[in-house]
């Protein structure tokens, strides 16, 4: 119970800090596109692309002091919580 009380309180306290060498594509499958042109199934595609996790986690970048794994579109979005070192 301590332990797990330390780790949260180093967890939300880090000042993140990411190593350029650990950024992964997490690999996640594209939607898929509709095989015809129907417009009702084109609409529901591009309602759904950008929020699909294709796009929303298409990299990973774990910090390097308290490893806490960060999602988002590209390593940018994740430099928002810290630095890259």
């Amino acid at each position: 119970m301590v332990m797990s009380l330390f780790e949260w309180m180093k967890r939300a306290t880090c000042s993140h800090e990411f190593r350029l060498d650990e950024l992964k594509k997490t690999g996640i499958a594209e939607l898929e596109t509709p095989k015809n042109n129907d417009y009702s199934e084109w609409m529901e595609y591009y309602s759904k692309i950008f929020k699909h996790e294709s796009h929303t986690k298409r990299v990973m970048w774990p910090c390097s002091k308290c490893k806490k794994v960060f999602y988002a579109h590209c390593g940018l979005d994740i430099l928002d919580h810290g630095k890259a070192i």
